[in-house]
């Protein structure tokens, strides 16, 4: 089974979330977009993944490699402009396809999390923030070691660091290595990514720490 992965390149709506990393790359609750796919196509017995990016494609390929730690082959194609799902399939069908079993390979423009494709994650902040959000029940899975939702609604990762006196409030996700000081309230709504440092007294609400 095969797998055509077209990378998001420009949108204005999150342009921030692209300052330092291209879109797939942006942290999103301890991971990365493309390497939620990859898990996900992994687990479906897909072994053969081509990744076409327009945005900096050499951190795509250092950061996806070979593909050999999700079990699969990983090709990333650099491409001059993000193409559309029907462009890529007239490009890279011919290449792909498998003519001896009729096998066609699937073609998934990545702007949403496996799961939830009524929910854009690249249209608005908004709507990103309601995304990950919505995805938080799913983040606790074999191939995510030390999460756990300690209470419901309440994920921490592992060595993750929180005063007695800090406050919780469902639905909230502490990342690994996060840092947070005393009498911090936290939630309801509250992402914090690895390694981010919650000071003394701080309220975080409705928000991502990046």
């Amino acid at each position: 089974m095969k797998s055509l992965l077209i990378c998001p390149a420009d949108r204005p709506g999150v342009a921030q979330l692209a300052d330092h990393v291209p879109l797939v790359l942006a942290p999103l609750l301890g991971k990365c977009l493309i390497e939620y796919w990859l898990e996900a196509l992994a687990a479906r017995g897909v072994k053969h993944v081509v990744v076409l990016a327009s945005d900096r494609p050499q951190a795509v390929r250092q950061f996806v490699g070979d593909g050999a730690r999700w079990g699969l082959q990983v090709e990333v194609f650099p491409q001059s402009r993000e193409l559309s799902v029907e462009e890529a399939r007239v490009k890279y069908l011919g290449q792909l396809s498998d003519r001896s079993t009729h096998d066609l390979p699937d073609i998934l423009l990545l702007n949403t999390l496996p799961g939830l494709p009524t929910q854009p994650l690249f249209e608005s902040y908004e709507g990103w923030f309601a995304a990950l959000k919505a995805y938080l029940p799913h983040t606790v899975t074999a191939s995510r070691i030390g999460m756990h939702e300690v209470q419901p609604g309440i994920w921490i990762g592992l060595h993750a660091q929180i005063d007695p006196t800090a406050h919780l409030h469902a639905p909230c996700w502490i990342g690994e290595h996060a840092l947070v000081s005393a009498g911090a309230n936290l939630g309801p709504g509250a992402i914090l990514e690895d390694r981010v440092v919650i000071e003394a007294g701080a309220r975080v609400t409705e928000s991502v720490i990046g």
